[in-house]
């Protein structure tokens, strides 16, 4: 199984996160690429020594210089790394048929198995679709980027690529002049480079493998159906300042499978007391994490 990361150094421990919580739903060996420009030794030795000690997978670095690209960053907590998927059809192994792109953010909750194994029906990618309620982004969306009134707008976090059909599609001479052409226009980032450039050529499958949590109501909350859990926006649950915790029930999850019980008892009581949580709402969290 082929799993596609692009992360500066802040990233690496939410990798290692991401990696562990894949590796306790299925017993696929990963052979996992990461494509980076700056990056520490020691961060990349970091990550290579926990997939091969936990016999989670082997670690394959591709360094690419992108020094003199340009990249429109529009959103905070976004780095200039996320663009890098882009490219990454071109500089891994030509052999290499497909490859899942995911987020570092994200806490697996089942097995992607499935997921990887979806026909993509000559297709370039399979993806998930951005939920976003905002009547201003549905607007961005049509207006902005021009895609078809009733064209599905994914998420980007959770990518399956068809690497030949996208190789075949575009090139870097492209993809660099779209974003030059696009520059003022980006708001999302390489997602909308993604959702305008192949917007015919995408398939969508259910939320269950992108399930931007956050995003939420706590009443529409839906755990144990839903395999990949995405944290796509601030708060983010394992810092000490969220204030989410039915939300971060999954990563409480993850922090008991992997006994972290020290870290997660911390932050567990960070984020009720940032959430002002009565008696009764702490019962309630303490039922869903049983």
């Amino acid at each position: 199984m082929n799993i596609l990361i692009s992360v500066n150094d802040n990233y690496i421990e939410l990798a290692i996160q991401l990696f562990r919580s894949i590796h306790f739903y299925q017993n696929d060996y990963l052979d996992v690429y990461i494509i980076y420009d700056h990056l520490q030794e020691e961060s990349l030795q970091l990550l290579k020594q926990v997939l091969e000690d936990e016999s989670i997978g082997t670690l394959h670095t591709i360094y690419f210089d992108f020094s003199e690209h340009s990249f429109p960053i529009n959103i905070p907590h976004i780095t200039r790394e996320t663009y890098f998927r882009l490219y990454a059809p071109f500089v891994l192994p030509k052999k290499m048929k497909k490859i899942l792109y995911l987020d570092c953010d994200i806490i697996c909750n089942g097995s992607i198995r499935e997921l990887y194994s979806t026909d993509f029906e000559d297709n370039i990618f399979v993806g998930v679709e951005n939920i976003d309620y905002n009547p201003d982004f549905k607007e961005y969306i049509n207006t902005c980027l021009g895609l078809p009134v009733d064209n599905p707008y994914i998420n980007a976090g959770v990518l399956l690529i068809n690497l030949p059909k996208y190789r075949e599609f575009t090139s870097i001479e492209k993809i660099n002049q779209f974003i030059a052409d696009h520059y003022d226009n980006l708001m999302c980032q390489d997602q909308d480079v993604i959702n305008k450039m192949f917007y015919s050529h995408i398939k969508i499958v259910g939320n269950e493998y992108n399930y931007p949590i956050n995003h939420l109501e706590v009443e529409d909350l839906d755990y144990d159906n839903k395999v990949l859990i995405h944290y796509l926006s601030p708060p983010k649950p394992w810092l000490e300042d969220y204030y989410l915790p039915f939300h971060g029930v999954v990563y409480y999850r993850y922090l008991l499978r992997m006994g972290e019980y020290d870290k997660l008892n911390y932050l567990v009581l960070c984020h009720i007391q940032n959430a002002g949580l009565n008696i009764y709402d702490i019962k309630n969290l303490l039922y869903f994490l049983d």
